[in-house]
């Protein structure tokens, strides 16, 4: 990558955990770093994480923050300044949903739906270059169907009321030796990323048994494709794309249930970021 490029581009790509900035030049060359995600319509401004200082010494010409919460104005302004203040040379800033950054690396300008599995969820009809319709995003206490906070909610609650079966429940116990009191502080109390926190218990899935992951994780996922995804049941013959971290690790799952409903299954990746280039995103200026 070439730091003194003078059309060098930033992409930030946040979920409510993690995000990825990716710095690209004309030619294609990128580098990236990770951060802590941000959500921006559940978060405090105060709490984005950023570099206090410019972190690969670059001069950035466009910058480009897609993540979850996008939409207010007023919030999209503070987050930009913040921005501003660490590339101060930028001359173009772009914000747009995470739905969109997905669409761009997963259509190839095809009209298809796209879908969000992560630590939260959402999907869309993307005509190929914009998002045509979206269902609305109701966040992790009244929707997120089929994500990690879900699943996350799922194994929880089947551990303290004593649903698992034996094996799993020694299992989980010694995996993640936790109270009932620690984690209603965590997340009433004490964690400013409840949803995070109880997602991160997905990862036990890795662990358990077959039986016990795919009832975890169909439950989750037949609840997505049936409050969401059925949403654009009329459409036929459209291609149903996947990305986040939940479709990657659920892919077997996915395929099923896509077989199950008849819908057309298209691509499934876990970070969108690494399909996007200069080209994809010059595209949006123009």
């Amino acid at each position: 990558m070439h730091k003194n490029s003078d059309n060098l581009i930033l992409i930030i790509d946040s979920g409510a955990t993690n995000s990825t900035w990716k710095f690209i030049d004309s030619k294609e060359q990128s580098q990236t770093i990770k951060l802590l995600g941000f959500n921006l319509s559940t978060s405090a401004i105060a709490d984005f994480q950023y570099p206090e200082d410019n972190p690969l010494n670059v001069k950035v010409k466009s910058l480009f923050f897609f993540g979850a919460g996008t939409g207010d104005e007023n919030r999209e302004r503070l987050l930009i300044d913040k921005l501003i203040q660490i590339f101060p040379n930028c001359e173009n800033t772009y914000i747009g949903s995470d739905l969109h950054s997905a669409g761009l690396a997963l259509s190839f300008k095809e009209e298809s739906v796209i879908s969000i599995l992560g630590t939260g969820s959402n999907c869309c009809l993307f005509d190929g270059t914009k998002i045509k319709e979206n269902v609305n995003n109701l966040g992790f206490i009244l929707g997120d169907e089929g994500s990690g906070f879900l699943m996350g909610k799922m194994i929880l609650q089947d551990y303290f009321y004593n649903k698992m079966d034996s094996q799993t429940y020694t299992l989980f116990q010694s995996l993640c030796p936790i109270t009932r009191d620690e984690v209603v502080k965590q997340i009433y109390y004490e964690n400013n990323r409840p949803n995070s926190y109880v997602a991160s218990f997905t990862k036990f899935l890795i662990d358990a048994n077959t039986a016990y992951r795919y009832k975890i994780a169909n439950k989750a996922l037949t609840m997505f494709f049936d409050d969401q995804l059925k949403q654009f049941k009329e459409l036929k013959g459209i291609k149903y794309h996947f990305s986040g971290s939940i479709s990657w690790h659920f892919k077997d799952i996915i395929e099923a249930l896509c077989a199950k409903y008849d819908l057309k299954i298209g691509n499934i990746i876990q970070n969108p970021i690494d399909s996007l280039s200069y080209s994809k995103l010059i595209q949006i200026q123009n």
